[in-house]
């Protein structure tokens, strides 16, 4: 009898911790600012085990990382005011860890702590002292006076007050603390440039041809949202601005330069999200790239020029590809558009790295691709990432993140044209 009591006993105790396990994950329901301090209000008890942080540089960032966490929506930052150019990022960094990014125009000293009697709720203490002769500006913000400081570009100021926000709206466009979510204030870094450029911008793929697909997923509605939003970026900062195509339509890969062509552009990027074709493959590789139009110099350009080259290529015969391409290819224009490359590459890195630190750098590649051939003018095609890859597929479908690949083309474009102006003026 003492034995079947015991059995039942460890029978109870197994099913409870099946059903503890069942439900381990803890959810962050809201976040608000008070007294200085962030406050992360969680379904949960929040275990100091489950906490890590660390510090990363240029610019200063503060990094916290919450195991076996999940946002509960991704709007927990919209409502909260923090001056003196704090700035807040929250996202789901993996399936189970919610990463925060507190981030400060200078060094500061931070506590982090879970009171024991409110184990629920985490405090992480803001840098509101440094620098402002420790006034708390979190209790009476409009009394504080913060030093502007000069850059080469303001943000126009937004709609008048108590207008919705359309939910397309480009992120620039937000008060600051709205824009929490979609990257960092300092990114107001445009070039000023001697006249008003055109920029043709190529959303690849579209109507019937969809492009790499993965998870249900397609490229060309992925790169269709990047474009657009390079296309807003640009035209705030004056340029004129083209693209071949603005809806779900396909466009034939031979008139997208033709199109380029006819409207005089300085410059043409196109826009494609890569895949692998192999699935054990898939989960390895990742990475961004950018590619100028020339021969290819590797297998793996190769065969990323022959996925993006399907549309086209099917009605070419291989001699007849060979000539063109070697007509096309040796003029000066691919240095230049190697150049263009370099700049776009290494501001995307730059841009997407604030979010993700751990974005690969696929990096520079020359590749016969023929949404390229004809351009009379430098020209790049981005590779933003893998859809086929698991992790970089989620990223790729965020906006924010979207938005730091948008940033970094168009940086990378302002870049190379501010150092053409200066190698020929």
């Amino acid at each position: 009898m003492v034995k079947k009591i015991n059995l039942f006993k460890y029978l109870l105790l197994y099913i409870f911790l099946f059903a503890v396990s069942l439900d381990a994950s803890n959810h962050l329901k809201s976040i608000k600012i008070n007294k200085g301090e962030l406050r992360l209000i969680f379904e949960k008890k929040v275990y100091k085990s489950n906490v890590s942080t660390f510090v990363l540089k240029n610019p200063y960032r503060r990094v916290f990382d919450f195991k076996n966490t999940i946002i509960n929506n991704d709007n927990l930052l919209n409502k909260l005011y923090a001056p003196n150019n704090t700035q807040f990022r929250l996202s789901q960094y993996k399936k189970d860890v919610v990463r925060l990014v507190i981030e400060s125009n200078r060094p500061f000293k931070c506590s982090y702590y879970s009171p024991m009697l409110s184990s629920k709720i985490y405090h992480i203490s803001l840098p509101y002292t440094i620098g402002y002769n420790k006034v708390n500006p979190y209790q009476s913000p409009t009394k504080v006076v913060q030093k502007k400081e000069p850059t080469e570009y303001q943000p126009p100021k937004y709609i008048a007050k108590n207008k919705p926000v359309e939910e397309d709206v480009e992120v620039e466009k937000l008060p600051w603390y709205k824009r929490l979510l979609e990257g960092n204030k300092k990114d107001y870094t445009a070039y000023k440039l001697s006249k008003r450029y055109r920029v043709v911008v190529d959303a690849g793929h579209g109507g019937h041809d969809p492009g790499a697909t993965s998870a249900g997923y397609r490229e060309k509605d992925i790169v269709l949202k990047v474009a657009k939003k390079v296309e807003r970026m640009l035209t705030r900062q004056g340029y004129k601005v083209y693209m071949t195509r603005n809806s779900d339509h396909f466009v034939k890969l031979t008139n997208r330069t033709k199109f380029s062509n006819k409207r005089d552009a300085d410059i043409f990027v196109s826009i494609h999200a890569n895949a692998v074709g192999k699935k054990s493959r898939a989960p390895v590789v990742h990475g961004i790239e950018t590619y100028f139009l020339s021969k290819a110099r590797s297998a793996r350009a190769r065969r990323v020029a022959a996925k993006e080259n399907r549309a086209v290529l099917n009605s070419k015969d291989y001699h007849t590809r060979n000539v063109l391409l070697n007509d096309i290819i040796t003029g000066p224009k691919i240095i230049l558009s190697n150049k263009l490359a370099i700049d776009v590459q290494n501001s995307m890195l730059e841009y997407t790295r604030s979010l993700y630190p751990a974005t690969r750098n696929g990096g520079v590649r020359a590749a016969p691709f023929w949404v390229l051939v004809g351009a009379q003018t430098p020209s790049v095609l981005v590779e933003i990432g893998y859809i086929t890859h698991p992790s970089e597929r989620k990223k790729l479908l965020q906006s924010s993140y979207q938005t730091m690949l948008a940033k970094g083309i168009v940086k990378g474009i302002g870049k190379y044209l501010k150092n053409r102006e200066k190698e020929l003026y």
